[in-house]
C-alpha cells in the first residue's frame, strides 16, 4: 500500500529533497489538489483519504468521484470537518448517513438534517435531537413526515417552531423532493 501511495506522489510531484520545507508545501498542495480534482480516478482518491492532511481528507471527502469504500473510511474520521463533507457527498451510503446522525458533533447531525439521505426513521429520530439547529434542519427537511412536522411546530424553541411551519407550507402539497439531485417521493404520514 505505501509502494503505491509512493508512486502516486511521485506521479503528482516532481521529485524534490522532502527536507525542504518548500518542496512539502507544494507536496501537500499537490495532494490537496489532486483530492478536489473532477479528474483523479477513483482509486487514487480511496489512496488520498488515508493520508494525515486534514484538507486532503475534506478535499476527498467533498470529491463526487470518491467511491464509497473510501467515504465510509472517511465517516469515522476523527475530524468533524471531514465527517460533514462525507455527509454531502452523494456517493456516501444511506446507512453511513444513518450512523452519523448518532454523530456527536451537533454539526455533523445538523448536516444529516439538512443534507444527508437518512431514512425517514432517522429523520423522526432527529425531531428529538437536543440541539436545536438540529431539529430546524429536520423541520424543513422535504422528507420529514408530515406527522413529525407537525410535533416540531410546537417545539419551544420559536426558530424550531417556525421551520416547522415555513416546512409543512412549503412541502404540504410536494408529491417529490431532491436529494442529492435525485428526486425521491416525499413522505405522507
Amino acid at each position: 500500500m505505501k509502494a503505491i501511495l509512493l508512486g502516486m506522489l511521485v506521479a503528482l510531484f516532481p521529485l524534490r529533497a522532502l527536507a525542504d520545507e518548500d518542496a512539502v508545501r507544494d507536496l501537500l498542495s499537490a495532494l490537496q489538489k489532486a483530492a478536489s480534482s473532477s479528474e483523479t480516478p477513483p482509486h487514487q482518491l480511496d489512496l488520498l483519504s488515508m493520508t494525515n492532511d486534514i484538507q486532503t481528507r475534506v478535499n476527498v471527502a467533498a470529491n463526487r468521484r470518491t467511491p464509497s469504500r473510501a467515504l465510509i473510511r472517511l465517516s469515522a474520521d476523527q475530524s468533524s470537518s471531514v465527517r460533514l463533507y462525507v455527509v454531502q457527498n452523494p456517493n456516501t451510503p444511506n446507512a453511513i448517513a444513518d450512523m452519523l446522525a448518532k454523530d456527536t458533533d451537533d454539526e455533523v447531525r445538523f448536516f444529516v438534517a439538512k443534507y444527508g439521505a437518512v431514512s425517514i426513521e432517522v429523520l423522526r429520530d432527529l425531531a428529538y435531537d437536543s440541539a436545536p439547529e438540529v431539529r430546524a434542519a429536520v423541520a424543513v427537511n422535504c422528507r420529514t413526515p408530515p406527522r413529525t412536522r407537525m410535533a416540531l411546530e410546537s417545539d419551544p424553541v420559536d426558530e424550531v417552531s417556525e421551520a416547522a411551519r415555513l416546512g409543512a407550507k412549503t412541502w404540504r402539497n410536494a408529491e417529490h423532493c431532491l436529494v442529492h439531485g435525485r428526486l425521491v417521493p416525499a413522505p405522507r404520514n
